[in-house]
C-alpha cells in the first residue's frame, strides 16, 4: 500500500543517507528502506570511530546521485515511512524538516528540547522550531557545505540555507527517544553552534 502512494518520479532521483555509528538495527533499516523505496539510492554512511553525525552525513553525501537528498537516523526512533510524508510536501519548497511531537516525551527531555529550540531560534532566527530531529529532505542545490562534525551540522545547514533564501517547511511527526543526549552531547553541540557564522 505504501509503494502505490510513492511519487515515482521523485523516488528515482532520491538519495537517502543514513549515518551509522554502530546502530543495532542498521541492517534492518537498510533492508526496509530498499523495500519502501526500491529505486532510490540508499547510502549507509559508517562512522565506527564516532567522528560525528555531521561527518558521517558529509561522507555519505559524496556518493549521493539524487536531485533530492534525505537524511534519516538509523535507530528507528523515526519510522522510515515518514520520508514519504515529507516528500509529498516538497512542492514549492527547497527543504522539508521533520519536527518531533513532544506529547509522548518525558518531562526532562521535553524541557531540554523546548529550551534548545528557544536558544537556537534566538541565535539564528531559523524559520523552523526544531532543527535537531533526525529526518530532513533537501533539494540538492539547497545543500551547502558545513563544518560541524557533530549534532550541530543540522543547524548550520539550515542557517546557511535561510541566508540563501531557501524555502523551508516544517512537518510534525511522531517519534521515540530511545537514546537521549546527555549533558556532554548537549555541551558539545552548543559549542559547535557558537562557531557557526
Amino acid at each position: 500500500r505504501i509503494r502505490k502512494n510513492i511519487p515515482m518520479d521523485r523516488e528515482g532521483s532520491l538519495s537517502i543517507i543514513v549515518p551509522n555509528h554502530n546502530e543495532e538495527y542498521i541492517s534492518l533499516m537498510n533492508q526496509y528502506l530498499k523495500y519502501l523505496f526500491p529505486t532510490a539510492q540508499i547510502i549507509i554512511s559508517n562512522d565506527p570511530e564516532g567522528r560525528g553525525k555531521g561527518w558521517a552525513v558529509r561522507e555519505g553525501l559524496k556518493n549521493a546521485d539524487g536531485k533530492i537528498i534525505c537524511f534519516i537516523d538509523g535507530d528507528f526512533d523515526i519510522r522510515p515511512e515518514f520520508i514519504l510524508r515529507l516528500l509529498q510536501e516538497l512542492d514549492g519548497y527547497d527543504i522539508i524538516v521533520a519536527r518531533k511531537k513532544l506529547d509522548k516525551v518525558r518531562f526532562k527531555r521535553k524541557l531540554l528540547t523546548i529550551l534548545s529550540r528557544i536558544l537556537i531560534k534566538l541565535m539564528f532566527n531559523i524559520p523552523v522550531s526544531d532543527t535537531q530531529t533526525g529526518l530532513k529532505i533537501f533539494r540538492k542545490n539547497a545543500l551547502t557545505e558545513w563544518k560541524s562534525d557533530g549534532f550541530g551540522f543540522d543547524c548550520e545547514i539550515l542557517y546557511h540555507a535561510k541566508k540563501q533564501g531557501c524555502r523551508i517547511k516544517e512537518i510534525p511527526i511522531d517519534c521515540t527517544v530511545s537514546d537521549p543526549k546527555g549533558l556532554r552531547d548537549i555541551t558539545k553541540t552548543f559549542c559547535e553552534l557558537m562557531r557557526i557564522t
